[in-house]
């Protein structure tokens, strides 16, 4: 089993966007996870009975975490201080194959531009098998409300920001 020690975090492995500080339809990222945190979710607590990841259900939540991580990256979300959820839904197509636990891979793609809000759709992989699909709805919170965001757009036959 993996320890906790050997949980790292997720690796960008391929980002494409129109404007390098800007956010347009279709920037998309894919990051990749190895099976460390899972594995470590799913030894037994020292001392007791229970796996240490039983409530939070690592089985659903690393891939869905993992969703959200891409799209942030997507989103430029890391450069752009745009990484508060704000709204998912998804579905899980397959369970994670745990004997051997194997690397997943999340692509999200910018797929909508709100006022306040952008939404990412999001494909979730282990190898060829489709485990996860989502749509993200990030934000950026300032004095608790979520902040316009449009002035981070750009848009088709624009190479620069509006503004």
């Amino acid at each position: 089993m993996a320890g906790a020690s050997e949980v790292r975090r997720p690796r960008v492995i391929a980002e494409r966007r129109r404007v390098a500080d800007r956010i347009g339809l279709g920037d998309t990222a894919t990051l990749e996870d190895g099976p460390a945190l899972l594995q470590h979710l799913r030894e037994r607590a020292p001392g007791q009975t229970f796996v240490l990841g039983t409530a939070i259900h690592p089985l659903t939540t690393v891939p869905l975490g993992l969703a959200i991580d891409a799209a942030i990256v997507a989103a430029n979300g890391r450069t752009l201080s745009i990484s508060h959820l704000r709204y998912c839904s998804f579905s899980m197509e397959r369970i994670i194959s745990t004997d051997p636990p194997r690397p997943l891979q999340a692509t999200a793609r910018v797929a909508e531009l709100g006022a306040h809000h952008l939404e990412c759709v999001v494909e979730v992989r282990e190898d060829e098998h489709l485990i996860c699909q989502a749509r993200i709805g990030l934000c950026q919170v300032r004095e608790g409300r979520a902040a316009p965001l449009s002035h981070f757009y750009v848009f088709d036959g624009e190479s620069a920001p509006v503004g």
